[in-house]
């Protein structure tokens, strides 16, 4: 419709600023205008901000995921401490036990000793009696 109009005044040597219509038409495009590019410097705000916060949910996420790293290497330091220290203990009680078990036998050899040497003793001493009894 504009178009006719505007073709119409062209033919006839007729100023085409003087169209109201077009006038008007050219004041709702620049309208329009405005507010498109105040959307798209809007909707180019939005975006940017977005991308910031999905760069600190990707920072975050890297963030969890080095701490789960550290908590699981922290637990398995502590796992294998703690089965270092049993396997010390353990061997530390193994040794106490051979270490009693040979001053047990230690004991017993020298009881056995004692005893077999007071057994020497006695015999000897019967020995002895014996003779000075034959002998009186």
């Amino acid at each position: 419709m504009h178009e006719n109009g505007v073709l119409f005044r062209y033919q006839r040597n007729r100023d085409v600023i003087g169209d109201t219509a077009l006038l008007s038409a050219f004041i709702s495009l620049q309208t329009c205008a405005t507010d498109l590019e105040k959307l798209t410097h809007d909707l180019d705000h939005q975006r940017q901000h977005f991308e910031t916060l999905q760069e600190k949910l990707t920072a975050l996420r890297d963030a969890r995921e080095a701490l789960n790293i550290l908590r699981y290497e922290h637990h398995e330091k502590k796992r294998q401490e703690q089965e270092r220290l049993e396997q010390q203990r353990r061997l530390i009680m193994i040794q106490k036990v051979a270490d009693l078990r040979q001053f047990k036998h230690t004991q017993i050899a020298n009881f056995q000793e004692n005893y077999f040497q007071h057994l020497l003793d006695e015999e000897q001493k019967m020995k002895e009696h014996l003779k000075k009894t034959k002998i009186i």
